[in-house]
């Protein structure tokens, strides 16, 4: 750069997450989800087990956990989640769909 603000400019990006804190209904349960900023906590109830989401996280609207041995990721649209589920447990690999409660 020849403009003068070597010592100091600093280009930086923020993503603001999606708001997803609450409960969704799931065709096979229930997610529920606490949010501090891209940072989230939660519990996935499925089939009348319940797991608890230890790296649930945001980038933007796109949305990403693991409960158990199974990985979610999905995009954040308004009231509803869509994404895919890798195979794990048992489960074959496919789509998911959440709606906000």
């Amino acid at each position: 750069m020849k403009n003068g603000c070597e010592p100091w400019c600093n280009v930086k990006l923020y993503v603001v997450p999606a708001r997803v804190a609450g409960n969704w209904r799931l065709p096979q349960g229930e997610l529920v989800l606490e949010q501090n900023f891209q940072m989230l906590r939660g519990t996935l109830s499925a089939n009348g087990v319940k797991t608890e989401l230890p790296k649930a996280r945001m980038d933007g609207e796109r949305i990403s956990f693991s409960a158990g041995e199974v990985q979610y990721s999905g995009r954040v649209l308004g009231n509803r989640i869509e994404g895919v589920r890798a195979a794990g447990a048992g489960l074959p690999a496919g789509a998911w769909t959440a709606f906000r409660q």
